[in-house]
């Protein structure tokens, strides 16, 4: 049994890393059922329905201009352009267990209290389900192009898949490309059909891709760099 203390959680919030800014988080998964029980029958029957799921984040009040939480997540209210929220409850490092969702923010609340800091709360309606996968890459500044790490899932998979690409800081950049490979063997990879990421030009920026048909059993990210640096994770879910 591996278990993980809750102070390693990051919060990669589209271009943002709010990790520093909370201090729970927590991600909800659910299924509806619908009753299939018939006469003569001695016990309730039902089939699964759709799967759902709601986020919530609370912690600390931060008005810092452009980046902070207050301005990030007081935009996100009811916006129609819907985040990407990608929570690694056990860090966001390389192979680590990372839950991806596009979301709307349902409410925001800011609590002031004479004797205590002020705190900050938002819940989110996941659009679409939560994935759950794992970073490819660890959230980190990069300054060369690089052939990620394969990570075995075991088998190949059939369901389709999703990745999410949170560019956090740049470092006088030119340009990013960042792709999504796959392999049978761990040693030739070749790219995933719809998971090339756009370009990354001077700017952070994220970005959500998702794919239908199977993905082999190993995949990595690579990336092509061109400039001094840029900081980013990317995660990616089998379905």
């Amino acid at each position: 049994m591996t278990q993980y203390h809750g102070k390693n959680t990051a919060v990669l919030w589209s271009q943002f890393n709010l990790s520093t800014y909370f201090n729970e988080a927590s991600v909800k998964q659910e299924a509806s059922t619908a009753e299939t029980t018939t006469f003569g029958s001695s016990s309730r029957s039902y089939v699964a329905g759709l799967v759902d799921g709601t986020l919530s984040l609370s912690g600390f009040f931060d008005d810092t201009a452009t980046t902070g939480p207050d301005v990030v997540l007081a935009n996100a209210l009811a916006n129609a352009t819907n985040p990407i929220v990608t929570i690694g409850l056990s860090g966001a490092t390389i192979a680590k267990r990372a839950k991806l969702a596009q979301i709307i923010e349902t409410s925001y609340e800011i609590t002031g209290n004479f004797d205590d800091a002020v705190t900050a709360s938002v819940e989110m309606q996941v659009t679409g389900g939560v994935d759950n996968g794992i970073f490819l890459k660890t959230h980190a500044a990069e300054t060369s192009s690089t052939n990620g790490a394969g990570q075995d899932n075991g088998a190949a998979s059939s369901n389709g898949w999703c990745a999410h690409l949170h560019v956090t800081a740049t470092s006088s950049p030119t340009t990013l490309d960042v792709f999504i490979e796959h392999s049978t063997d761990n040693v030739t990879f070749a790219a995933l059909s719809g998971g090339t990421f756009t370009q990354v030009t001077t700017s952070t920026t994220s970005q959500r891709l998702t794919g239908t048909g199977s993905v082999n059993r190993y995949v990595r990210y690579a990336s092509t760099i061109a400039g001094t640096s840029y900081t980013y994770a990317v995660a990616f879910a089998r379905r």
